[in-house]
């Protein structure tokens, strides 16, 4: 259960690790591009508890949560916070988004516990539970593929010199890579 606990603890740790580095890299590349590519990472969080038995590979997928969670409430912040004028409006489609989210949670959790109790998904690799994983992803599908036709694309090879640039210089200091000077934020290029 300690082990548990603090893997699913790893996804929130993270989130708040990388907040101002993913905060300067949406205010860089839009919220728009960046909540689309976070939506591919989020549709694939569930699947290092189906796939790998290892701890390890589990950790290293909690930490990717948490890097794709912070993208996608980051990104989605900054766009219900410069979509309306009004300050009332604003509070009330964060609150929504809120209120979405955590409801998404809680039912998501029920009728995967409702899932197991009644035991309607196969065995896989030994276990229902790494069912209830593959079935939690295959529901975060129809998101991703709704998210990847209405948002604009962020051609991750393409612009992986920009989107390295941007999360450079979003490094304090004392984690900036040795070796890679730290440019002055400027116009983009």
């Amino acid at each position: 259960p300690l082990l548990y606990a603090a893997l699913m603890q790893t996804s929130s740790i993270v989130r708040l690790i990388v907040l101002p580095v993913v905060g300067r890299v949406v205010d860089r590349l839009g919220g728009a591009k960046v909540l689309s590519a976070a939506f591919l990472g989020i549709a694939l969080v569930p699947l290092p508890w189906a796939m790998f038995r290892s701890i390890g590979l589990i950790l290293a997928g909690e930490v990717a949560s948490g890097i794709v969670w912070c993208m996608a409430e980051c990104s989605l912040f900054v766009l219900l916070f410069g979509c309306h004028a009004d300050p009332r409006r604003r509070a009330g489609l964060v609150a929504l988004y809120q209120s979405l989210g955590g409801m998404g949670q809680v039912l998501g959790g029920l009728f995967g516990t409702w899932l197991l109790s009644r035991e309607l998904l196969p065995v896989y690799d030994g276990s229902t539970y790494r069912a209830v994983f593959i079935a939690s992803a295959a529901v975060r599908l129809p998101a991703v593929i709704l998210a990847l036709v209405i948002l604009p694309r962020l051609n991750l090879w393409r612009q992986r010199g920009r989107i390295w640039r941007a999360v450079r210089e979003s490094l304090p200091p004392i984690l900036a890579p040795r070796g890679l000077p730290r440019s002055p934020r400027g116009p983009e290029g």
